[in-house]
């Protein structure tokens, strides 16, 4: 209700007004950097429509093979949407991703894809590399084949389990 059922015309013109309106809303967590986040996310909607027909044309189109590509533009162009925010997102709302969490990256360290945990945009290219390959091997998405990784970790080896 706070943001208008998240309507990006109204969110993208959000007032100074409304904005410090909001910073004092019980019924919202009242950070600033995450309530100015949402006019900008907001425009970034807008943009894309205007480009693509509608943001979810944009996204969908967006080659899974650039996974990485998508999620270098989302943190550009968009607010508070780099690292799991972007990855979980595009999650959320169907598009292949996968998501290095601990037992992932654990699983990644011993299929020897990586050394340690992922550390910037070079490992996740590592990573998209890896799963392209093993996507076009057995047809899996991105999705399955992070969530394959992850439990495929056993206790004491990554972590607890996330998708």
């Amino acid at each position: 209700a706070a943001f208008h059922a998240f309507d990006p015309i109204r969110c993208a013109a959000l007032s100074e007004d409304a904005f410090d309106a909001l910073t004092h809303n019980p019924d919202i967590v009242r950070n600033g950097a995450k309530i100015a986040s949402v006019p900008a996310n907001a425009r970034l909607v807008l943009a894309l429509a205007a480009d693509h027909g509608s943001a979810a044309a944009a996204i969908a189109a967006w080659p899974d093979s650039d996974y990485v590509g998508l999620l270098e533009m989302l943190a550009k162009r968009g607010s508070r949407l780099g690292g799991e925010t972007a990855m979980r997102f595009l999650r959320d709302i169907g598009k292949p991703a996968f998501i290095p969490t601990a037992d992932v990256a654990a699983a990644l360290v011993r299929e020897g894809v990586l050394t340690g945990p992922p550390k910037g945009k070079r490992d996740l290219r590592v990573i998209q590399t890896q799963c392209d390959a093993w996507a076009a091997e057995g047809g899996r998405s991105l999705t399955e084949i992070s969530r394959v990784l992850a439990m495929s970790v056993g206790p004491g080896e990554g972590g607890r389990h996330r998708r």
